[in-house]
């Protein structure tokens, strides 16, 4: 689960234009660092240490896992995920966060995530309605009004 959530964090967040080197980078960065487990395993065993899987366990699995979790605590989260879930507003603030530059480009990445974001929120309501309409019967806690349209929300944020 972590190496799809940490890759699929570094595709969202990385610029259109490294976004490539960005994945092949962390792809490879995973692989050296199971091949360096590897080979401090069985350095560790060949020493012959009593207790060596203690070693290799706090070193190989706790240090990571400390890394990620003080990571998670600042690292902002993905504007596309914070748009499927109609925070624009937090959205345009994580995007701003991560984009520093006010290049066309940056305009244009934003407006391309919107626009995922509103079909995504489209398949999303009308799976809902779909759901709504098999049991009409009973009542159904998933549904949640979305924004319709990020851009508007983001415009009348700006008016107001």
């Amino acid at each position: 689960p972590c190496c799809v959530t940490c890759s699929r964090y570094v595709a969202e967040t990385s610029p259109a234009f490294i976004r490539g080197r960005m994945g092949t980078l962390y792809s490879i960065s995973n692989t050296t660092g199971q091949l360096l487990a590897f080979a401090i395993n069985q350095a560790v065993y060949a020493g012959g240490a009593e207790h060596g899987w203690r070693i290799v366990f706090a070193a190989l699995a706790w240090c990571p896992l400390v890394i990620l979790i003080l990571l998670g605590a600042v690292l902002p989260d993905t504007p596309s995920s914070l748009l499927q879930r109609g925070r624009v507003l937090q959205a345009t603030q994580s995007f701003t966060k991560l984009r520093h530059s006010s290049s066309h480009n940056r305009d244009q990445e934003w407006m391309g995530m919107c626009s995922e974001a509103d079909k995504i929120i489209d398949t999303k309501q009308q799976q809902q309605r779909q759901q709504q309409q098999r049991n009409s019967s009973s009542n159904s806690f998933g549904a949640v009004p979305i924004a319709a349209n990020c851009a508007d929300v983001v415009s009348a944020a700006e008016r107001g």
